[in-house]
């Protein structure tokens, strides 16, 4: 499959590292929210969806890929990046997912 083909905030494999979707021509590095620019044409594998139990808003998708998508914001505001601060917004992006997804969690929460 080729990079244009995906959906935004979709992930996928792209030379062995799991990236997301985050704009017509980049991806956020899933495990260090790095940038990285790609080409439509780039040959990429999408990732098989991980299932969450009681969740199935179509948002989900667009949520995250909104995150990432202000997260590669910030990094390309910063310019130079000192590995402390990006490791420090990686860190405060995945606890924003997982209190989104908490959020989530609750809403489909039966009575």
């Amino acid at each position: 499959m080729k990079f244009h083909q995906l959906p935004m905030g979709a992930t996928f494999l792209f030379r062995g590292e799991v990236y997301t979707k985050a704009g017509p021509f980049s991806a956020v590095h899933q495990e260090s929210g790095r940038d990285q620019v790609m080409l439509r044409a780039a040959s990429v594998i999408p990732a098989e969806p991980t299932p969450h139990p009681g969740r199935a808003s179509p948002g989900d998708t667009q949520v995250r890929a909104a995150v990432d998508a202000y997260h590669s914001a910030c990094l390309a505001i910063l310019g130079e990046r000192d590995p402390a601060v990006e490791q420090a917004l990686a860190q405060a992006r995945e606890q924003l997912l997982r209190h989104l997804e908490s959020l989530a969690h609750r809403q489909h929460r039966p009575d």
